[in-house]
């Protein structure tokens, strides 16, 4: 299937709202418990068009991360989290897994923790845990470079249109179809001064918190890292899998940061087999006062 910067093929577009509250998002298929997708800083939908194509008829919900493409400003991490639950509410989900890409995890994360019971399992693919406490040689070199450009963004912004330049297509070795995705994502972050900014504040407050730490959910959980990752390295995945109690970890080889891309149709494979699994299991037990 071609890729196509923002076509959601096999996706129907929905609106929630309007003007600066409005909130883009897309479903398709019908069948089965729900996939939500969580993407990544950044992105649009670019990277999961061949995902999505595999797993159709399966019914999949994602949305259009904001705070990063004008007119939106700066998202709190707190409001992607808000996002996704009008987006379960405007589709009367009650139950749903969710599969969430790099930075995703983290929302996904928190979001099982405010609505206990929705959640009915969790896969994290090339999960980025990366957080200021952690030990430096887990990161990689691109995760370095990537924190010095967005605390020289934030400690002055006026400097963005200049710094922007540090980060050129590229940076990371890509060809086929994952240079297209990474073109793309470099488009989007880097475009501009202003968008610059807000995903280089949207990465400090991420980082600002370990997750890890609150590694407590009570659903079943995998993780997918790619052998050729350069942008999160599979061992640092490993060792955020570790504080996870009972979560799986898969390591495909020759695969690197993309594999939604070019490794689709295995990847959609893993999610189906274990989502099924998951659901043979008895669903998590809702709390009183979720979701406040």
């Amino acid at each position: 299937m071609p890729l196509a910067v923002g076509q959601a093929q096999g996706l129907d577009t929905m609106r929630i709202g309007t003007g600066s509250d409005g909130l883009t998002y897309y479903r398709g298929g019908e069948q089965g418990c729900p996939l939500v997708l969580v993407n990544a800083l950044g992105q649009d939908l670019l990277p999961w068009q061949r995902f999505v194509a595999t797993l159709l008829p399966r019914r999949v919900i994602t949305w259009e991360l904001r705070g990063l493409v004008p007119p939106a400003a700066r998202r709190p991490f707190a409001g992607h989290v808000d996002d996704l639950a009008r987006v379960l509410q405007a589709e009367d989900v009650t139950s749903c897994h969710l599969v969430a890409w790099c930075t995703g995890p983290r929302t996904a994360l928190r979001f099982s923790q405010r609505y206990p019971g929705m959640v009915r399992s969790m896969v994290f693919l090339n999960a980025s845990f990366k957080h200021t406490g952690r030990a430096p040689e887990r990161d990689t070199a691109y995760e370095q470079n990537l924190e010095v450009l967005c605390r020289a963004v934030n400690r002055r912004p006026e400097n963005a249109n200049r710094l922007r330049e540090v980060f050129q297509p590229g940076t990371v070795t890509a060809s086929g179809a994952n240079a297209i995705v990474q073109d793309n994502a470099v488009r989007r972050a880097f475009g501009s001064a202003d968008a610059l900014v807000a995903y280089a504040q949207q990465h400090l407050e991420f980082w600002a918190e370990d997750f890890t730490s609150e590694a407590t959910a009570e659903v079943p959980v995998l993780f997918v890292s790619g052998e050729r990752d350069e942008i999160v390295s599979a061992e640092a995945t490993r060792a955020a899998a570790g504080t996870f109690p009972g979560a799986a970890h898969v390591v495909l080889p020759a695969v690197g940061h993309f594999a939604l891309v070019d490794q689709a149709e295995r990847v959609a494979g893993l999610v189906e087999g274990f989502t099924l699994a998951a659901e043979k299991q008895p669903p998590p037990r809702a709390e009183s006062g979720g979701g406040g």
